[in-house]
């Protein structure tokens, strides 16, 4: 149960906070377009919040990047 709670909850929550911190990065030194993708797959959410674009995808503890 652990591993379970550990893979779909705690993994892909440190990973948005990790790429998050890349786009804040992105956003201090002014970039025009900011985009955070979450997971490989197919897109199941996107979230527009100023020149930020959050993506989140299928399998959203595989991995993600922040693109500016």
């Amino acid at each position: 149960m652990i591993i379970i709670w550990f893979l779909l909850i705690i993994a892909p929550f440190s990973l948005f906070i990790h790429e998050f911190g890349h786009s804040l990065g992105a956003y201090l030194v002014k970039s025009d377009k900011i985009q955070l993708f979450i997971g490989a797959g197919k897109r199941i959410f996107l979230f527009h919040a100023g020149k930020i674009s959050i993506h989140l995808h299928t399998f959203y503890m595989l991995g993600g990047h922040t693109a500016s």
